[in-house]
């Protein structure tokens, strides 16, 4: 409520954040690789003997999600095309791992060992253990135990936050990293990071973030916002949808601390198509100059309409920048560049047009699965 201290505190947790990363950044420049990928994959038992057993049936995957309406916005419907999937329910049949407040590494413990008891005891034990966790989540010893009870199942995490939870708040071991010792493979959405683990002898690929166009897909209805935003209001996302109603632009603006309240996720598609841009913010936590991929950088552009959003470098090798995206250094920029869009409908729609031409391409969660599965020697039907 005190916009001054809010300032000084949101400062010092960016500066903070950021300093961590830099000093991990610069340990891993000045570490040897000692591996390549390849050797890795093989070290850790992804040969072809292995994939050899996936020739007439699909993997077993089983997958320990965090988020439910994130996992089920097309994740989990474009693993279950490829592979046999078992979901990590809590004890009261909710989704998700067990949060911070409920005793994470011991109650996830107890339940992950009893559904794989059970799937064990049905002859139905999965090949592979798919995560997006931490060692703050999960421990260590959780899964350092259950490999060597359930021998021959893979352990692969996916990382989308490891620019800033690599280490958990300076702790190492509890972060990402802190699971290391047990990795059987990583998939990283931030591409520097990759060379991290294979420094320390993991296997890890590029798996930046994607999106299904069975959820965002076009639809013709009227346009009737000139701007949408989806998320949290606090930091710079506000900055930025301040800035743009001072300027005259209709913007409609949906999650917690905003007016609209929060929408659901069914009707996320129907309103990216009510807006004619939809506005990004790259930015990670209260930093405004330190940028990771988000999940709105694809469902934005797969729903068909026009996406502006920060000009975070990721993105680059991504998109075509300024011709399928919208790309902006800071505020001004977001303002002139959603002004000059709104005043010239033609580049409006060319850039609509080939965001979701790339996206459709290139940046599915069936496009992101059919690169696993190649790397792992897995053949999938088409």
């Amino acid at each position: 409520n005190n916009k001054l201290i809010f300032e000084l505190n949101a400062k010092y947790k960016c500066k903070k954040v950021k300093t961590q990363y830099y000093e991990i950044l610069n340990y891993y420049q000045k570490k040897r690789t000692q591996h390549d990928f390849r050797f890795l994959m093989e070290k850790k038992g992804f040969t072809q003997k292995w994939s050899s057993k996936f020739n007439n049936k699909k993997p077993h995957i089983f997958y320990l999600g965090t988020n439910e309406l994130q996992d089920r916005s097309g994740f989990i419907q474009a693993l279950e095309k490829v592979a046999k999937v078992s979901l990590f329910y809590k004890g009261d049949n909710s989704y998700g791992q067990y949060k911070i407040d409920q005793n994470p590494i011991s109650s996830n413990r107890k339940r992950l060992f009893d559904l794989f008891y059970e799937l064990n005891n049905s002859n139905n034990l999965p090949d592979i253990l798919l995560m997006q966790t931490w060692e703050w989540r999960i421990g260590l010893s959780t899964l350092v135990d259950l490999k060597e009870k359930y021998k021959g199942v893979k352990v692969i995490n996916i990382c989308m936050d490891d620019r800033h939870a690599f280490y958990n708040y300076g702790d190492r071991e509890s972060g990402t990293s802190g699971l290391i010792p047990v990795l059987d493979l990583v998939l990283e959405s931030a591409e520097e990071i990759v060379e991290w683990y294979i420094k320390e002898d993991v296997p890890a690929l590029y798996f930046p973030e994607a999106s299904s166009s069975d959820f965002y897909f076009p639809v013709n209805i009227e346009k009737k916002y000139d701007v949408g935003f989806v998320g949290a209001s606090y930091g710079v996302r506000k900055k930025i949808v301040d800035a743009l109603i001072e300027s005259n632009i209709n913007v409609k603006a949906h999650g917690n601390g905003w007016n609209a309240g929060i929408l659901p996720l069914e009707d996320t598609n129907t309103f990216f198509n009510e807006c004619k841009i939809i506005l990004g913010v790259g930015t990670v936590g209260y930093c405004e100059d330190f940028y990771a991929l988000k999940l709105r950088d694809f469902d934005a552009p797969l729903s068909g309409s026009c996406y502006v959003t920060h000009d975070n470098s990721d993105l680059h090798a991504l998109f075509v920048k300024g011709k399928e995206v919208i790309l902006c250094k800071n505020i001004n920029e977001y303002v002139d560049k959603i002004k000059y869009l709104l005043s010239s409908q033609d580049e409006l729609r060319r850039v609509s047009k080939l965001g979701l031409k790339r996206a459709l391409s290139e940046h599915t969660y069936e496009e992101r699965l059919k690169k696993l599965f190649k790397t792992l020697g897995v053949k999938i039907n088409e």
